[in-house]
């Protein structure tokens, strides 16, 4: 083999690593944005005392995860740890002990989505007479 056939292999092996590389590196971006997000809550700002229910709306199905409500004192006011909604795994659900009092309230969402990744974020809403 002469040196001119030796430099053209080098190349066009170099030229398929480039290749390789350029076609990872667009690959990667899709990875990285596939975690999913919050679409909407219920409520989104306000709603009445008489509030059964809070919900989180994501933007893919997810494995599992938690929603807890929290009153204006801390304390817990969702029953359990609530979970995702058993009619939609794209969203979370928690059900409302009654008798809230108006004020500012705050839900915790905790998520695992559908490529493992665990995920967090927390709302506010104000609950009036």
């Amino acid at each position: 083999m002469n040196r001119h056939e030796l430099s053209g292999r080098r190349r066009r092996s170099h030229a398929l690593v480039a290749l390789l590389i350029a076609c990872l590196a667009l690959m990667l971006p899709a990875v990285t944005s596939a975690h999913v997000e919050i679409l909407g809550t219920g409520p989104s700002k306000t709603a009445k005392t008489s509030l059964k229910q809070v919900t989180v709306t994501l933007s893919g199905p997810i494995r599992s995860g938690s929603l807890k409500v929290f009153g204006p004192g801390g304390e817990q006011v969702s029953k359990g740890a609530g979970g995702r909604d058993p009619g939609n795994y794209s969203a979370l659900l928690a059900t409302l002990k009654g008798g809230l009092a108006p004020g500012r309230y705050a839900a915790k969402a905790v998520w695992v989505s559908a490529d493992g990744h665990r995920q967090s974020s927390t709302f506010h809403f104000r609950l009036t007479r």
